[in-house]
């Protein structure tokens, strides 16, 4: 590994070792080819690296089914969501039954929630309150948003779109709805549970398709 390879206007060009610049290669001595490692994949070094479009990353998790909860001046905890949509998601992992979302990066990210909640009418005007609790550490991410219910009501919509601090990477993230005014008879009818990133994601360069050598080394909410 006496050369570096590194991309000029995608063509990938030798310099010295001693420059730190770029990706090791390696020489293979009996043909004096030189081939450089991208992703596992061993490429000639004469393959040049195409632009790929970076792309936001997103994750989001639905339910749609009815669902029984309680709300008052405590917290519920979202879970067992129906499936997951955006996918696949880029940059963050997620569990359905736990209804958590796992940032794989650190940025900025959008919040977006999406519900629709029923209750037996109420008289007097009401409210509660949705917010983003980190189940890693036990503390709540976000402050608490509260939607205010008018008197004679029997139901009220969530529409949600806030942009947060970034997260620590790797800790869990889910929705929590309370806070607030105690309600009878709470069906929760829809909820959606989505993450959009600030950033972009993918790779700047990466080889063209199918143009790799050979192996380098195995190894929303319900």
């Amino acid at each position: 590994m006496s050369q570096y390879i590194r991309t000029r206007a995608g063509v990938p060009t030798l310099r010295d070792f001693a420059s730190g610049e770029g990706t090791p290669i390696v020489l293979d001595v009996l043909t004096g080819i030189p081939y450089y490692l991208y992703k596992n994949i061993v490429f000639p070094a004469h393959v040049p690296l195409e632009p790929v479009v970076s792309t936001a990353g997103s994750i989001g998790m639905r339910m749609t089914s009815n669902k029984t909860i309680v709300l008052g001046s405590g917290w519920t905890r979202m879970t067992n969501y129906l499936e997951a949509i955006a996918l696949p998601s880029l940059g963050f992992s997620y569990d359905l039954v736990a209804g958590t979302i796992t940032f794989n990066y650190n940025a900025p990210f959008v919040l977006i929630v999406q519900g629709e909640l029923t209750f037996s009418e109420e008289q007097n005007g009401t409210n509660f309150s949705v917010r983003l609790f980190n189940v890693t550490t036990g503390v709540a991410f976000s402050n608490a948003m509260r939607i205010p219910v008018g008197r004679n009501q029997s139901g009220a919509v969530i529409a949600i779109t806030a942009l947060s601090d970034a997260p620590v990477i790797g800790q869990a993230y889910a929705l929590e709805l309370g806070g607030g005014s105690t309600y009878t008879n709470e069906i929760l009818n829809s909820l959606q549970f989505s993450v959009l990133s600030t950033a972009s994601i993918a790779n700047q360069f990466a080889p063209p398709s199918g143009r790799g050598f050979s192996s380098g080394f195995s190894g929303g909410f319900h």
